[in-house]
């Protein structure tokens, strides 16, 4: 399973707040969004007996890992990362960063 969440904090953390465009930034956030959703309907699941509210949650668990999976395309992190940066206009840097460059995206 990937961590998106785990990763983007990471990102940002150690290199600021990634410059994508507005739609992917809503992006990147949905995928926070239902990774944690995804993880506290694990966590009361487990706490569940057997019982019909478990069927609920596993049709939660994967109608949320569908979402996921359709806004990941099961990309690994960093591949989906640079992905983003790159619909966003973006231009990698030696090491691997990106850096936005204005003239490209608003070129006549």
């Amino acid at each position: 399973m990937n961590n998106y969440s785990k990763y983007f904090g990471q990102l940002t953390k150690t290199h600021g707040i990634p410059q994508l465009t507005e739609d992917q930034f809503l992006r990147m956030m949905n995928i926070v969004y239902l990774e944690g959703m995804q993880a506290r309907i694990q966590c009361v699941r487990t706490k569940l007996k057997a019982n019909q509210e478990i069927h609920e949650f596993d049709m939660q668990v994967f109608w949320v890992g569908k979402k996921l999976t359709g806004l990941t395309g099961n990309l690994k992190p960093t591949i989906l990362m640079q992905e983003m940066l790159s619909r966003s206009a973006k231009k990698p840097l030696e090491g691997g960063f990106f850096i936005y460059h204005q003239e490209d995206s608003f070129s006549t």
